[in-house]
């Protein structure tokens, strides 16, 4: 546990620290995403936890991964993506890590020693890795 504090407060540094230096990112955007997570109705916001507590806690499988993702998609917004592109990150993660723990693969692999990359294209979320780069002084 102390593992995943730790390592979040590293991502969570490191995204700051990328966030302020990007030059893609406009706030705007930044602005608009923000404005659509308001706009979702509080019974899909419900529904969105709940499908995310069920997939993504300590213990994870692919069937309930799935299972819970077909259910996501039904729900419109901006929030539904990011949970559909957390989702679909750990279902083609197919290893144990920290905080990542699959009953279907639970051990260690080395091959996912990489960072997970989600986009959107406005149609559809695609997952890929890329190398761990290094770590900043």
């Amino acid at each position: 546990m102390l593992g995943a504090i730790y390592g979040g407060r590293i991502a969570a540094q490191t995204a700051c620290e990328d966030a302020m230096t990007a030059k893609d990112m406009l706030v705007t955007e930044t602005q608009e995403l923000a404005d659509s997570c308001e706009s979702i109705s509080q019974p899909d916001k419900k529904k969105i936890n709940k499908i995310m507590l069920n997939t993504l806690g300590v213990v994870r499988n692919r069937k309930r991964m799935e299972e819970e993702l077909e259910k996501l998609c039904q729900i419109k917004g901006s929030l539904s993506l990011l949970g559909q592109a957390a989702i679909m990150s750990a279902i083609e993660r197919t290893e144990s890590r920290g905080a990542h723990y699959r009953e279907d693969y639970p051990k260690k692999n080395d091959d996912f020693a990489r960072t997970t990359i989600a986009s959107y294209n406005g149609q559809k979320i695609q997952i890929h890795f890329e190398e761990i780069p290094e770590r900043r002084q």
